[in-house]
């Protein structure tokens, strides 16, 4: 009779310096790990079963966010960080933010600040994230801190979400177009060829047609293939920073998009600034993390040189006027802000206003690209059926 089968598990020990290690061992049950770890030099802390389920994984911001809005909700309940990290971890969506949730509350059992132990995986919690858990430690509000990074995070998120959501419908024309043209000229065009044949002198309209569908035919393999390259390439290409920046780059000078791209920059912004400012971060520290949060390389340079001036002494309407990311009704409001000293609530209400003025942009988009697809698509479609309605009347014309 053979043994049970062999499962991975996740182990936490300590090696011969004291130092703790972890990682994933295969085994036939927990105390045949333990053996394989003692036989290895060491010391283990921690043997448990790596659920099938829960191999792979990555770490959203929906992860990001979900965790910290739970994080926040244990915190107010009355436990203690260390246990909220380790009923996060139990119940973690996937392997990824597990381990990362596991080793965050081991060093926090250690005594470590909160905020250094996250500031070691940068993929889940950004600068500006770990700076706010850090003002968070040492005010004591640390419960307050995470609720508003929470609700940061989910705008952002549906901020992105909105963004996708705009372009589904002209993408969506745009498929169904082609997919009428794919038809046409795979099935339609050649049914029609043979009409064609008696006639000594072809028309150039009805020839045209002939050599596209012909190339369709004989080439939509390749395209189709030329096409999954692409967006595959894309996507991959989409991972480099630099090739990002160079997108966001043509986006803020496209004429169609500038005004949108500057919107969503300065929501990136004063939502930052609401929440550093709002939580008691001074305000050259609160503009310095702000600027991160801002994707643009020519507006981070501005509003990096704004922060310089404040640091020198400046105002901070001063600084900022000579930027474009503000418009004279923000700067009016971060004047008031300044002399009444509730320059984050002034944020927020920027924010408040961009975010709107940023739904109107797209309600209008949406409302402009729909007819305006429908049209250039049908159009494109029309033609062809034009130019084939066309031919078969010459056919015609020819048999009088």
């Amino acid at each position: 009779m053979q043994g049970s089968e062999s499962r991975t598990y996740r182990y936490k020990a300590y090696d011969k310096q004291g130092k703790l290690v972890h990682g994933t061992e295969l085994g036939k049950s927990e105390l045949d790990v333990t053996v394989k770890l003692k036989k290895q030099s060491l010391i283990p802390l921690e043997v448990t079963t790596l659920a099938q389920t829960k191999k792979v994984g990555r770490v959203t911001g929906a992860v990001i966010e979900e965790t910290t809005s739970q994080l926040s909700l244990l915190l107010k309940s009355g436990l203690k960080i260390d246990k909220a990290l380790e009923v996060l971890a139990e119940n973690a969506p996937n392997a990824k933010i597990q381990s990362i949730l596991e080793e965050v509350g081991i060093g926090v059992k250690q005594g470590r600040e909160l905020w250094r132990c996250m500031s070691e995986h940068p993929t889940a919690f950004p600068n500006l994230y770990v700076e706010m858990v850090k003002i968070g430690e040492a005010s004591g509000r640390l419960t307050e801190v995470f609720a508003k990074l929470a609700e940061n995070l989910k705008f952002q998120r549906e901020l992105s979400k909105k963004i996708t959501q705009a372009m589904v419908y002209p993408m969506f024309i745009l498929l169904v177009c082609v997919v009428s043209l794919v038809a046409i000229f795979n099935f339609v065009v050649p049914s029609m060829s043979g009409l064609f044949e008696s006639l000594q002198e072809i028309p150039v309209y009805t020839q045209l047609l002939l050599d596209v569908s012909g190339f369709v035919q004989s080439y939509q393999v390749h395209m189709l293939a030329a096409l999954v390259v692409a967006v595959i390439a894309f996507i991959k290409a989409s991972e480099n920073p630099d090739f990002r920046k160079r997108v966001d780059g043509f986006l803020a000078a496209f004429p169609l998009t500038r005004n949108a791209v500057l919107l969503v920059e300065r929501i990136r912004y004063s939502a930052s600034m609401e929440l550093m400012l709002t939580s008691g971060v001074d305000l050259a520290k609160s503009m310095s993390m702000s600027t991160a949060s801002v994707k643009s390389d020519a507006l981070q340079s501005q509003l990096s040189k704004a922060h310089d001036d404040v640091s020198q002494g400046r105002s901070l309407v001063e600084s900022l006027s000579g930027i474009q990311l503000f418009d004279p009704i923000s700067l009016s409001l971060i004047r008031v802000g300044e002399e009444t000293g509730q320059t984050g609530l002034v944020f927020g209400e920027i924010n408040s206003r961009s975010r709107n003025q940023f739904e109107t942009w797209m309600l209008k988009l949406t409302a402009m690209l729909e007819p305006l697809m429908i049209v250039i698509m049908g159009g494109i479609v029309g033609s062809v059926v034009i130019i084939m309605l066309l031919s078969i009347v010459s056919v015609n014309d020819v048999s009088f």
